[in-house]
């Protein structure tokens, strides 16, 4: 990112405190590390490219309070923190959403590209809406605090891209996730389909009765399904698998 108004834009609305540690997915060459360290208690920066790794270490001199993890986010283990302030790369983001959603923590301002954003805010019974949507909305509310141009990166991408606010929920229903993400992966692949069809589809592999499905099913095409009713929908799979649910 060149652009220091944007830059200064997430830094404001990520409200940083001495009290925080913040974990930034793909540091590259500082320019935020730099402003976040200024700001949090900690910082935890992962990078995984060896020369921007070098560039970071001069950068980062001055500061004591930043951790660098070399290595690939979606692999290295991370340190406890409680926000996320990140530039990451556009080509790992849903892998990222699932990762951090397993490690938890308290918010986070990202940016993504556009449509990317726009998917993790859709609503059911939209275009975008999809498994990404579920099981981000089961854990979080997302919300876009705004746009970034093309322009504010160099090289220039061919995409705009959107600043994403994620705050994890306080409390949330208490499942088999194993089961949870297997039935939505299932159902989410037949989108357009009524529920109830791609649900008897799941009981036979699961060699239940396929006949439930109408009685555990709403009548609804699957992209119209909210995210209680997909909970709901898993926890009646649950009694019915007595509890034993299936791997993610």
């Amino acid at each position: 990112m060149v652009d220091e108004s944007v830059r200064d834009r997430i830094i404001e609305l990520a409200s940083l405190s001495g009290s925080d540690t913040v974990l930034e997915i793909g540091a590259g060459k500082g320019a935020l590390t730099v402003e976040l360290a200024k700001r949090a208690g900690e910082v935890l920066a992962v990078e995984k490219d060896p020369k921007l790794l070098r560039i970071l270490e001069t950068a980062l001199k001055p500061f004591d309070n930043v951790r660098l993890i070399p290595g690939d986010f979606l692999e290295v283990e991370v340190p406890r923190f409680n926000k996320v302030v990140s530039c990451p790369p556009y080509s790992i983001s849903s892998k990222l959403i699932f990762r951090l959603l397993q490690l938890g923590f308290e918010r986070a301002i990202l940016v993504f590209q556009r449509e990317f954003a726009e998917r993790l805010v859709a609503k059911s019974g939209t275009e975008r809406y999809g498994r990404l949507t579920v099981s981000l909305g089961r854990r979080a509310e997302a919300r876009i605090l705004g746009h970034v141009p093309r322009r504010a990166f160099r090289p220039i991408p061919k995409v705009d891209s959107a600043i994403v606010e994620i705050v994890m929920r306080s409390s949330v229903r208490e499942l088999d996730e194993g089961l949870f993400q297997d039935l939505t992966r299932y159902l989410f692949s037949q989108r357009r389909r009524l529920a109830r069809s791609v649900l008897r589809g799941y009981l036979s592999s699961a060699g239940l009765d396929q006949a439930l499905a109408h009685s555990i099913a709403p009548d609804k095409r699957v992209f119209e399904l909210e995210v209680g009713e997909l909970e709901e929908i898993c926890s009646k799979l649950e009694e019915l698998m007595g509890g034993a649910g299936h791997g993610a």
